[in-house]
């Protein structure tokens, strides 16, 4: 398997991954021209939750792994980089990337497949049969496919998704299934979509959540300030568990400090 080496100008290595060091505008460029050379990116979107959760977790840090192209998805990541002295230009946020590449997409003549996620329904587009998995969707003035309701603990889900994959053949599949799922997911069937033909395989947590209108992203003044995650947690309070782990991501960056 081809392991992306990331070019030193790009990145930093922060908890022993190297993330996009500059903007989110490199970051776009960077995806699409890795793709018209003809490279296979799997992107992921670390935040200090997931950074967390790596440290507790070694089938997830594994996984990480497998990735080539890290996004400092989450303020913390930004602020920890600083601290460290090994600083990246800005928070890269995954829901902007992906805007950015579906924005793309008709005009490049690329196609797009999500996999997981709910609550998209109102995004079907007109005559799509309704009990099919595989259908499409319109996200902003740009078709996709959508293989939803993907179940966790369904074997069978994950070879009806490379079906949809060698049936569609997508550019980009996105990965809506949450943290470490999404991750895990990507690491285990990352070589049978490359053997597809797909480009590019990113994980977007609720990326598409916020692009269909399910979820209301926050104000820019929020996202300057680094406080989205408190936004979203105003309006998912079930998460209220997950900020716990904001405390430990303290710790860990005060632990490397002096190392």
């Amino acid at each position: 398997m081809k392991k992306f080496e990331p070019i030193s100008y790009f990145h930093q290595t922060l908890f022993e991954l190297p993330f996009f060091a500059t903007t989110k505008q490199d970051a776009v460029l960077f995806i699409q021209k890795s793709i018209g050379d003809g490279d296979f990116l799997a992107i992921a979107t670390p935040n200090p939750e997931q950074i967390v959760q790596a440290s507790q977790d070694p089938e997830f840090k594994t996984a990480l792994t497998k990735f080539d192209l890290f996004l400092p998805d989450g303020q913390g990541i930004v602020w920890a980089s600083k601290i460290l002295r090994r600083p990246l230009s800005e928070r890269i946020a995954g829901v902007d990337v992906v805007e950015e590449l579906v924005k793309e997409m008709e005009q490049k003549k690329q196609t797009g497949l999500i996999v997981g996620g709910r609550g998209y329904q109102e995004s079907i587009s007109a005559g799509q049969p309704l009990k099919e998995k595989c259908v499409e969707i319109t996200v902003g003035d740009t078709k996709l496919t959508w293989f939803r309701d993907f179940n966790r603990d369904e074997v069978a889900d994950s070879q009806d998704v490379l079906t949809c994959v060698q049936k569609n053949k997508p550019t980009f599949v996105f990965v809506a299934l949450g943290a470490p799922y999404q991750e895990e997911w990507v690491s285990q069937h990352r070589e049978a979509l490359q053997k597809a033909g797909v480009k590019c395989v990113m994980v977007v947590g609720g990326a598409f959540d916020v692009l269909t209108g399910k979820v209301q992203r926050a104000p820019d003044l929020i996202q300057h300030i680094g406080f989205e995650w408190g936004w979203r947690l105003l309006q998912q309070p079930w998460r209220w568990r997950r900020q716990l782990r904001l405390i430990e991501f303290v710790k860990l960056v005060l632990q490397q400090v002096d190392k």
